[in-house]
């Protein structure tokens, strides 16, 4: 769990871009956050992946299975939420289909690894909040603002209420710009 003077590395949307990806995590190793075996070092590091991570461009599966290696290697410690790509069903007609094919020769089992992804994108969280002292409110990270109806955030106000956070403070991460990873 956060402990007050943790740190969060948020990553934006990412759009199947392996080489920025794999450029970002040669960055965390060169400063020894993460190791040569994708594990975060301290354990009050954590990452967070604001979701769209499969979007629009070759090297789709490589970047998903990086995401995945980090999940596997780093329980509790990053966090893969989803975005509008992982959403809807438009990551099947952006390429990942195709990769597939091309990888999984036959098509059993390149659609049971598409039923697979999906089932993997429907256990993703929507948000995720902290709340390092309920009455200086909660940060939010997400790639959906508040009045995205599938989160009815809404409905959560009575539990809000209930660990005392007399006002919602929250910074919405999906309003800036890519986080400045050099600013570790």
């Amino acid at each position: 769990s956060p402990m007050p003077g943790s740190k969060f590395i948020v990553f934006g949307d990412i759009n199947s871009s392996f080489d920025s990806l794999i450029k970002d995590l040669k960055f965390l190793f060169e400063r020894g956050i993460i190791d040569n075996n994708f594990r975060i070092k301290r354990p009050d590091t954590f990452f967070v992946f604001l979701g769209n991570i499969i979007n629009g461009s070759e090297n789709i599966l490589e970047t998903l299975t990086i995401i995945l290696r980090l999940m596997q290697e780093n329980l509790h410690l990053v966090f893969y939420l989803k975005g509008k790509s992982e959403v809807t069903y438009n990551w099947l007609n952006t390429g990942i289909k195709k990769e597939l094919k091309i990888q999984v020769t036959q098509d059993k089992k390149s659609l049971f690894l598409e039923n697979e992804i999906h089932s993997f994108f429907n256990t993703l969280p929507y948000a995720l909040y902290l709340a390092n002292n309920p009455n200086e409110g909660i940060i939010r990270f997400s790639n959906f603002d508040f009045n995205y109806r599938k989160i009815k955030e809404k409905n959560y106000i009575g539990i809000l209420k209930s660990l005392k956070l007399h006002s919602l403070q929250t910074a919405n991460i999906s309003k800036f710009s890519t986080y400045n990873i050099c600013n570790l």
